[in-house]
């Protein structure tokens, strides 16, 4: 049998040829069924997804150890070499002075353990500012190495054990996760 090449035809001009590889056996390409644009080459950088979890609650940690301030969102990679983009924001008060520390972990669906990124070291440290509400932010790249779910969580201290909120009366706090290919 002799191998032909499928050509598509702009609408007004131009055209794309699709060749059949010469190499024996068959190839099968299934496009999904829904509408949208064919991703043809990863490049480094781009985008491929965005999860953002938020949280309007009012969250407190009085500790000099790191908790959780319940804030999270969860994403499954695409490949395991990309990387991810976490995005916090959100509004935070220290009762009677003391610096707080904002941290996040990752825990990998199916995995033993939950780990501090970092090292456990603080991804935002704000300046005494006694009972004073701040915005804050920060960005962390992590690299999961994985395909599996994975689940990122805001976690907090104080250095002098005072009372950490995460404020939510009137505020939203949000993590944003995006996986970028690498």
């Amino acid at each position: 049998s002799r191998l032909m090449a499928l050509v598509i035809k702009g609408s007004s001009s131009g055209q794309v040829t699709v060749d059949v590889p010469a190499a024996a056996g068959t190839n099968t390409l299934t496009l999904p069924a829904e509408s949208g644009n064919i991703l043809t080459n990863d490049t480094s950088g781009t985008i491929i997804q965005m999860i953002s979890g938020t949280d309007a609650s009012q969250r407190t940690r009085a500790s000099t150890s790191y908790g959780s301030l319940t804030l999270n969102a969860a994403i499954t990679p695409v490949n395991s070499s990309n990387k991810i983009l976490c995005l916090f924001s959100g509004v935070i008060e220290v009762t009677d002075g003391g610096r707080a520390n904002l941290c996040l972990s990752r825990a990998i669906s199916g995995g033993a353990t939950t780990e501090l990124l970092g090292g456990s070291a603080s991804l935002m440290r704000e300046q005494d500012t006694s009972n004073i509400q701040t915005n804050t932010d920060f960005v962390f790249v992590d690299s999961p190495s994985t395909t599996s779910a994975t689940t990122y969580t805001l976690h907090g201290k104080t250095e002098n054990g005072n009372t950490l909120t995460l404020v939510g009366l009137g505020a939203v706090s949000t993590l944003t996760l995006l996986e970028v290919v690498a």
